[in-house]
């Protein structure tokens, strides 16, 4: 652990540092992990809810608003469902979350950003399926391994409300994300 600790420093710090204002800026795409947990409940009855991790693609575009905040506009998918119980699953539409992510500079390679948007998906039962749309927040930090390559994590939550038909009156999945990427 402490070799794989002190290789991973090393590489932070050995790395040809850029002005400030030339990470972060343009388009980026990324790929990874997310972790989801959703949960749906009613006055009158239990909660439901599952547990499953699926692909993310992650597509951002980034503007410099100073030299120490920057700004980023974000598009993502999930690349399968999210379940919920056996026979009920989240199916993610294309774009699935749609992201406004103010961010500032910890270092001249890490940025740590706020997520603000919407998301919209597809609630799937035996009985039927119907869309659904709500609000995304979270957080974020992304680091530079390369002049090009990052890695990034991501917690976010997504809340819908009401959905009669579907029985349940709130919805509530919360993602943890890993992804790789790269900037043009």
């Amino acid at each position: 652990m402490k070799k794989i600790a002190t290789l991973s420093l090393i590489a932070l710090c050995s790395q040809p540092l850029l002005a400030q204002t030339s990470y972060f800026e343009g388009t980026s795409v990324s790929a990874g992990l997310s972790a989801n947990k959703t949960t749906t409940s009613t006055a009158a009855t239990d909660n439901v809810s599952g547990s499953s991790s699926v692909g993310v693609i992650k597509l951002s575009y980034g503007i410099t608003t100073s030299s120490i905040f920057k700004l980023g506009l974000s598009v993502s998918t999930d690349l399968n469902s999210s379940d919920i119980s056996t026979d009920t699953h989240m199916t993610r539409k294309t774009p699935s979350e749609f992201t406004l992510e103010p961010g500032v500079l910890m270092t001249p390679v890490t940025l740590a950003y706020a997520k603000l948007g919407g998301y919209a998906a597809t609630y799937a039962t035996p009985f039927g399926r119907q869309s659904v749309s709500g609000n995304a927040v979270g957080l974020g930090v992304k680091t530079y391994l390369t002049q090009r390559t990052f890695i990034q994590g991501e917690i976010t939550q997504h809340k819908a409300t009401g959905s009669t038909t579907l029985g349940w009156d709130t919805l509530k999945q919360t993602s943890s994300a890993v992804l790789l990427g790269y900037n043009y």
